[in-house]
């Protein structure tokens, strides 16, 4: 089914709407139907370029559970029967990408109607200005992982803390690493670094998970990122937080990137998935003997679609709708 879906929208007809001038406005989405909509179409949203995804029970305030609320595959556990009335899926797509998304939104609709009979969408267009004001007067510091925290100016940090703290001034565009995947990667993260590991951050963003690695004693952090303002914020933060001499970063396509054999000790991996799973038969040979690979960015179910290069995971972890994976060599 997701195979026609596919290949039903045009994603090429995307690319000319990130020239256009960048608009004041954003187009929220919400999704209604009685199945996991994640589940189903979760990933064809995020190759159209959606923002945010969430999905929640209608009126519910947080987001779901779905290795509570569903079961997952890759644990074995059997699921058990979904929670009673609608779901609703929102996400958020650029003003300049619309015109171009909302007839690809509408095909698949109509597409997944045979699946999820009610399934249906609405939309409306959202003040980029009054969002951004609202999210910066929500910024407080909050602890990343045991013993390290992060906070957007160094007054931010609570007087006579003792634990490691990061300033990461906030940007929406790239995150501060309040994002659930980021959370439980970075936990993993603090966990299986050892002290002299020498890491690649591939899709490094702001350096958040390099510099847990840091943190918890790694030797170096090498960072690649292919997009410019996420190179600069990233450089401009391991200044910031005085880890010029430990940690750089590249510009360049994970893909494309030369990379020595056998030179890490841990990867860290937050790609989107046709990426992840264009670069995966290639860690292997990146990996130091015994080494490990943390992957996140992932939607619960696609795990399953990275192939079999490192074996089976050694640990899942679930949060929200999100999965990181750990593979040890």
């Amino acid at each position: 089914m997701t195979t026609s879906i596919y290949q039903s929208i045009d994603f090429r007809t995307l690319s000319y709407s990130f020239t256009m001038q960048r608009s004041k406005t954003y187009i929220g989405v919400s999704f209604r139907g009685a199945l996991p909509l994640s589940e189903f179409i979760g990933e064809i949203l995020l190759e159209l370029g959606a923002d945010g995804i969430e999905e929640r029970s209608v009126g519910e305030a947080g987001e779901l559970d779905l290795a509570v609320d569903y079961g997952i595959e890759e644990f074995g556990v059997a699921p058990p029967p979904p929670p009673a009335g609608p779901r609703e899926l929102l996400c958020a797509f650029k003003e300049e990408q619309w015109g171009v998304v909302q007839p690809q939104l509408d095909r698949l609709v109509e597409a997944f109607l045979p699946v999820i009979p009610d399934l249906s969408y609405r939309w409306e267009r959202l003040p980029k200005l009054n969002s951004v004001a609202r999210w910066r007067a929500d910024l407080k510091p909050y602890k990343l992982a045991p013993g390290i925290g992060v906070a957007p100016t160094k007054q931010h940090i609570p007087l006579h803390d003792k634990n490691r703290w990061f300033i990461i001034p906030p940007k929406m565009a790239f995150g501060t690493g309040e994002h659930a995947t980021t959370r439980i990667a970075s936990q993993l993260t603090a966990e299986w670094t050892k002290r002299g590991d020498k890491v690649l951050d591939a899709g490094c963003g702001t350096g958040i998970l390099g510099f847990v690695a840091l943190a918890k004693g790694a030797k170096s952090v090498l960072g690649i990122e292919i997009e410019a303002d996420a190179v600069r914020e990233a450089r401009q933060n391991i200044k910031r937080n005085k880890f010029t001499s430990r940690m750089t970063v590249q510009k360049a396509s994970i893909l494309q990137a030369e990379l020595p054999d056998h030179s890490f000790d841990l990867i860290l991996a937050n790609i989107h998935l046709n990426v992840l799973k264009a670069w995966w038969q290639d860690i292997p040979r990146l990996l130091k003997p015994g080494g490990r690979v943390i992957v996140t960015g992932l939607l619960v179910g696609q795990g399953r679609k990275l192939g079999r290069a490192l074996g089976p995971a050694a640990t899942r972890r679930v949060y929200h709708s999100w999965i990181v994976l750990g593979f040890k060599g």
